[in-house]
């Protein structure tokens, strides 16, 4: 089977054989026209796994509603459904060693944006797309004055490692009058990182909060973590603070603060991250110019983006 992509949906119309069926998922769903292809011609397939998280949809027996789910992070296969055949795409970054396994992923993944990846391994064109994450019934008070941010990623190297770039947002909005709620769930020092002052921390519990949270706010601060990318799926004005990555990595309609011109970036697209490496700085590591590229993104650079809609 080939897949032909549609707009994006919650939920979606499958056409097989001229029929058009419809599925309601509670994940995110994107719209797919499926149609035969020499690329999968010498397999027989009868389902088609999809992906973040893995939808799989039998192609002999699909009704309103009939989905099978399995919230899987890259791999995704269809072990539950026995010893049918199916579709199965792994949805993911391939390395052999240092090296991009093309077999598994077409292109380097690095040179591209992050949603390519997944458009490149299923054979679509590429899209940037917003995931339609379902509409949450708020009560929003248009004169609440709310700010949310989110501080902590899974290396140093993401963080805003300006020591008082946090501090010095943080009491520009509150002189605004604004309320600063953090996000993120790891709490103070957590890996010798410090909380600014002046803010509330929104206590741990289901996603569904956080998102209640951001939408209840007139911005979200935050660093390349998924966070960010809930902010901005959400349509939240969303101010991302990063130097490890170049500017088109992420998504592309937000208020993006990069290193200045000139200073060390971008080390997340030219080599692979050493994950068991917390402090990984491959160019300046154990130097004065270590994580150069988030130190040098001052507080009047974030400031001045949030100037534009605050």
């Amino acid at each position: 089977m080939g897949i032909n992509h549609g707009a994006c949906a919650h939920g979606g119309l499958i056409e097989i054989d001229g029929s058009l069926r419809f599925t309601d998922s509670p994940y995110i769903l994107v719209e797919w026209t499926i149609h035969p292809s020499e690329r999968f011609a010498t397999r027989k397939w009868d389902c088609l796994s999809v992906l973040l998280p893995a939808i799989y949809l039998p192609l002999d027996s699909i009704r309103s509603g009939e989905l099978l789910h399995e919230q899987r992070s890259y791999s995704m296969g269809c072990s539950h459904l026995g010893n049918r055949e199916c579709a199965d795409h792994n949805i993911g970054w391939f390395y052999d060693d240092k090296k991009v396994i093309l077999d598994k992923v077409p292109i380097d993944f690095k040179k591209h944006p992050l949603q390519q990846t997944a458009s490149e391994i299923l054979g679509l064109p590429y899209l940037e797309i917003k995931p339609k994450i379902k509409e949450r019934k708020l009560h929003i008070d248009p004169n609440l004055k709310q700010v949310c941010i989110g501080v902590f990623g899974t290396a140093q190297s993401k963080f805003w490692n300006n020591p008082t770039g946090w501090q010095d947002v943080v009491d520009w909005l509150n002189n605004k009058g604004y309320t600063v709620k953090l996000v993120s769930k790891e709490g103070d020092d957590y890996m010798g990182n410090k909380l600014p002052k002046g803010i509330i921390h929104h206590p741990n519990g289901p996603i569904e909060r956080v998102m209640d949270e951001m939408l209840k706010s007139k911005a979200f601060i935050g660093i390349g973590s998924g966070l960010s990318w809930l902010s901005w799926s959400l349509n939240v004005p969303t101010v991302l603070i990063s130097g490890f990555s170049y500017d088109w990595a992420e998504m592309t309609d937000c208020y993006r603060i990069s290193a200045p011109k000139g200073k060390c970036e971008g080390c997340f697209n030219r080599l692979r991250l050493n994950a068991s490496d917390w402090n990984w700085c491959p160019d300046h590591k154990g130097t004065e110019r270590q994580f150069e590229c988030t130190k040098s993104i001052t507080s009047e650079m974030v400031i001045k983006e949030l100037e534009k809609f605050l």
